[in-house]
């Protein structure tokens, strides 16, 4: 049986909210909408966030490890688990338990700190277990990957 939240929908979907902030910590102020980020760097956040969600659910461990910046300096905070390093995330993929039921988006929020810095927030439902997740993504020359993540449940 499928579960649905509030608010689910597909994750090729829009973001819930978007603000962009320019000039973090000098004193600037938030404006919100997309006008004045670059659509096109928006677009391809959005489209590599619902790529590693897809690969997330399939436990497709070759995107999921693609979208990972591939460097010691990476961080995932998972539910019961502190990786520091791409290797140690990598080496945790690659033993997990991949039988957990795929998991339904319920809100994504985006903050775009610079047209190559972006904080993705995100509320989901698995297994009747409500959790959050928080991303931050950075563009590279060959393309947005994840380089800090911390998944917690609510209810579990």
């Amino acid at each position: 049986m499928e579960q649905l939240c509030e608010n689910s929908f597909e994750i090729t979907s829009a973001f819930d909210d978007c603000y962009i902030i320019h000039g973090f910590g000098r004193g600037k102020e938030i404006i919100s909408g997309i006008d004045v980020i670059n659509r096109q760097s928006l677009q391809t956040l959005q489209e590599s966030f619902s790529m590693y969600e897809k690969a997330l659910n399939d436990n497709d461990i070759n995107v999921m490890n693609k979208l990972f910046y591939n460097n010691d300096f990476v961080v995932r905070y998972g539910s019961t688990e502190n990786l520091y390093g791409y290797t140690e995330i990598v080496n945790f993929r690659y033993k997990r338990n991949p039988t957990t039921a795929p998991r339904v988006l319920c809100r994504n929020s985006v903050i775009i700190l610079q047209d190559d810095i972006a904080i993705i927030n995100s509320e989901f439902v698995r297994d009747s277990i409500d959790g959050r997740q928080t991303q931050v993504w950075h563009l590279f020359t060959d393309g947005w990957k994840i380089i800090t993540a911390h998944i917690s449940t609510l209810n579990a």
